[in-house]
């Protein structure tokens, strides 16, 4: 009896401890971004601390920055495309490999995975010299092809885990009613995996707008995106308006996953 007790205690004692490191490891990773959301409302974040002026001076001035406006069209004009590439890529690669009767499957299943192994610099570098010699450094198509096969990997894996929960025998049963195999996979598995879809788009999304390494070796000068003139401003200057647009776009992706949200509950088989 005692034991069991010492026992119950112990588990309390455990669940409580992972309890507060949850708490702080959530706090850790959104206080930053709270921090910076709250100061874009201030209009000296860079001159005094704790700021005392609030306003939206650093919205007003970003909106009416030709600079900062570009940077945000050319972003959209490479993530958008970049990220409906790379679910074109990685929906029929996660159906072969899971449904298809394929030798050496684990090998290609880590060749799949490969960028998200590579350090992103040492890949970039290669991807340069490669450009290079094709004369494709700076072309707007092979950014986007970059971007979509650097995202690629956990869009893969999102999307073939969405693929093993689904039923294997839903396309056959499909085929048993009159349905072609094109017809059955389109119109079964494929509309199964709308929810994973999108989630894998908005993951390939994020991560080319969050991008800035391969936009440094392949877009060539005339070329800036959004993260680029981040880390253009931080490194030559204090910009103000850094917060500002941090702001913008933390409501955005918080905007795309309730939407995320919208779609994968409207889709979701019931």
């Amino acid at each position: 009896m005692t034991e069991q007790l010492t026992k119950n205690r112990w588990d309390t004692v455990g669940q409580a401890t992972f309890r507060v490191i949850q708490i702080l490891a959530i706090i850790f990773c959104i206080a930053p971004a709270l921090i910076v959301l709250l100061y874009s409302f201030y209009e000296d974040v860079f001159i005094n601390f704790p700021p005392v002026r609030p306003g939206l001076g650093l919205y007003e001035n970003l909106f009416t920055q030709k600079r900062w406006l570009d940077a945000i069209w050319v972003s959209f004009l490479i993530c958008i495309p970049a990220a409906l590439l790379t679910v074109l890529l990685v929906v029929p690669a996660a159906i072969a490999l899971e449904r298809a009767k394929i030798r050496n499957r684990d090998a290609l299943e880590f060749t799949a995975l490969i960028p998200m192994l590579i350090p992103t610099t040492a890949y970039a570098v290669g991807v340069y010299i490669i450009y290079l010699e094709a004369g494709l450094v700076g072309n707007y198509w092979g950014i986007i092809f970059t971007e979509s096969i650097v995202a690629a990997p956990a869009s893969f894996l999102i999307v073939r885990a969405a693929l093993r929960r689904l039923p294997h025998n839903l396309d056959q049963v499909a085929m048993s009613l009159g349905a072609s195999r094109l017809k059955a996979l389109l119109d079964v598995t494929v509309r199964l995996l709308i929810p994973a879809m999108a989630v894998s788009t908005l993951f390939a999304f994020i991560h080319a707008f969050n991008d800035a390494t391969f936009i440094v070796f392949l877009a060539g000068p005339g070329t800036a995106t959004v993260a680029k003139t981040i880390f253009d401003a931080l490194a030559y200057a204090i910009e103000p308006k850094v917060a500002a647009l941090s702001g913008v776009f933390m409501l955005f992706v918080m905007l795309l996953v309730v939407v995320g949200q919208i779609v994968r509950r409207k889709t979701q088989p019931r």
